[in-house]
């Protein structure tokens, strides 16, 4: 995809196991990323969600935040923007705010609240198979 190793950045994220009331470490999955996304098309994977069409869209009121989260907002966006991940749009029909939140490292995590649109989504019939039960199976 042209990215080389040099250019990744390694997240570690703990690997759990979790049965009844206990979650306990069992590992670690160390997953290699480009921060700047560089070299990795939008075209990867592409998206569309099946919208009910008697749900009209719903715009979100816009919420005030600090000039510290503002800074982080706009380097997020632009990243992306840079990248080709967003695009601006207009005229939006559907408009949702953005949440901020802290990562252990000081720094923002940049969320999206989804939640009107998510009830304008159709529920799948046939759910995912859980995990285990997969896993299980295969056994």
């Amino acid at each position: 995809m042209g990215i080389n190793n040099a250019e990744l950045t390694r997240i570690n994220t703990p690997l759990t196991n979790f049965s009844g009331n206990i979650v306990e470490p069992i590992g670690e999955v160390t997953l290699p990323i480009s921060l700047d996304m560089c070299g990795i098309g939008p075209k990867v994977m592409v998206h569309r969600l099946n919208m009910n069409p008697k749900i009209r869209p719903v715009k979100q009121k816009k919420r005030a935040f600090g000039n510290k989260r503002i800074k982080a907002i706009k380097e997020e966006v632009e990243k992306l923007l840079r990248t080709d991940y967003i695009r601006p749009v207009q005229y939006p029909e559907w408009l949702a705010n953005v949440v901020l939140v802290p990562k252990p490292n000081g720094k923002w995590r940049i969320c999206i609240d989804f939640t009107d649109l998510n009830k304008a989504c159709p529920k799948d019939s046939y759910l995912l198979p859980r995990i285990d039960a997969l896993i299980d199976s295969t056994s």
